[in-house]
């Protein structure tokens, strides 16, 4: 084999690899663990921008936004009931004193800082928890102030 060709066979081998293990995650994520019959452990959902009034009117529900004081103090989205910045020191300790049977749906302003916020709580053993995409940029709905 030429230079060329070795190189095309590796990088269809990283490809190929990259894909698989794609899948198998996926598959994982969405399965029953065989061993135990019970439900994986939980995972961050995410929810798209277009599910969030319908996912929010459900009283089980809670917005958190995980946004710094100043960011929430120019606006929020309406229905938040709970401001918990991701960065503070705190944030661990406030998140375990959270009710671990609600819902919660968790938001930044892009998303980056929420999905870190939503897979802490996962961590923390909350099992349903939502990263709103797009955060509060992609938002245009009712805001708070």
């Amino acid at each position: 084999m030429n230079l060329k060709q070795i190189a095309i066979s590796t990088l269809a081998m990283a490809m190929f690899a990259c894909g698989t293990a794609s899948k198998a995650e996926s598959k994982e994520n969405s399965t029953i663990n065989t061993q135990t019959n019970t439900p994986d452990p939980a995972t961050v959902q995410n929810l798209q921008q277009s599910q969030l009034a319908e996912k929010i009117a459900d009283t089980n529900v809670i917005l958190i936004d995980v946004r710094t004081a100043a960011e929430v103090a120019e606006g929020y989205i309406a229905g938040a009931k709970m401001f918990l910045d991701v960065n503070a020191t705190n944030f661990s300790s406030s998140i375990a004193n959270l009710d671990k049977s609600k819902t919660y749906v968790v938001y930044c302003r892009s998303g980056a800082r929420s999905a870190r916020a939503a897979q802490q709580m996962v961590d923390s053993g909350y099992s349903q928890v939502f990263n709103l995409l797009g955060g509060i940029m992609g938002y245009n709905g009712p805001m708070g102030k």
